[in-house]
């Protein structure tokens, strides 16, 4: 995954991976399976990213799969409620 999004790691002979320091990620499209579980992840990164946009399409959902939506709205309210204090 950091391959794809043009982050560079370094490898050791026993296990561990090594990612450097002061890069920025490449924006780039990819697609996860329909699932609100496996774009969970994805939702609250960009929900905790000031200005962060994400845009989700044909995800299966019913009344006990929203309730992750809502926290995400909440939090995407909350972060720009306080980039717009320090911006005053």
């Amino acid at each position: 995954m950091f391959n794809y999004f043009l982050v560079s790691t370094a490898k050791d002979g026993e296990g561990s991976v090594t990612v450097f320091g002061d890069q920025v990620p490449e924006s780039r499209d990819f697609t996860i399976p329909g699932d609100i579980s496996s774009a969970a992840f994805w939702l609250v990164a960009a929900a905790a990213q000031p200005r962060g946009h994400l845009l989700v399409r044909e995800v299966g959902l019913n009344d006990t799969r929203t309730a992750l939506l809502g926290c995400c709205s909440e939090w995407a309210r909350k972060c720009a409620r306080r980039l717009k204090s320090r911006s005053t």
